[in-house]
């Protein structure tokens, strides 16, 4: 995933993933490089199994991608920068991002966190799927709307 394929529908700004033309068997290795060895995807928002050759990929690479967008959207910069294709995917294999909290002070303790979290480098630290990130920030909506009362 990544910006071009999330999609605001109508008034109430429903978000769509659009663009699946990479959508694959995430246990195929043969999908993480074409045939001439050029990478398949965006590099600023693959998970760091996705450039390790012998990683296991599952639904938390997508969760990472997401961590990357919000990271990007709310910090206004990428987590994981480089001047080429080499460093930016060095810079991900490394997964030290500068903490969201020092970025982007403004941003929710709460929300930094999540986001940190969905960025994580090691899948296992990242939450379990996507039912549990929704659920973690319904919690951190009615947390916010109970404080700004």
């Amino acid at each position: 995933m990544k910006p071009e394929n999330v999609f605001l529908e109508g008034p109430a700004r429903r978000v769509k993933i659009i663009d699946f033309g990479l959508v694959s068997d995430a246990s195929d290795d043969a999908t993480r490089l074409t045939t001439d060895g050029t990478i398949i995807g965006t590099p600023a928002y693959m998970a760091p199994e996705r450039i390790a050759s012998d990683a296991t990929v599952d639904a938390r690479a997508d969760l990472f991608s997401l961590g990357v967008m919000l990271y990007e959207l709310l910090a206004r910069r990428l987590p994981f920068e480089g001047t080429s294709l080499v460093s930016m995917l060095a810079a991900i294999s490394r997964g030290r991002p500068r903490p969201l909290g020092e970025v982007a002070a403004d941003v929710p303790p709460d929300v930094a966190a999540l986001v940190m979290r969905l960025i994580a480098h090691d899948p296992d630290d990242r939450p379990a799927d996507a039912a549990s990130v929704a659920t973690e920030l319904e919690a951190i909506e009615e947390r916010l709307a109970a404080d700004d009362t």
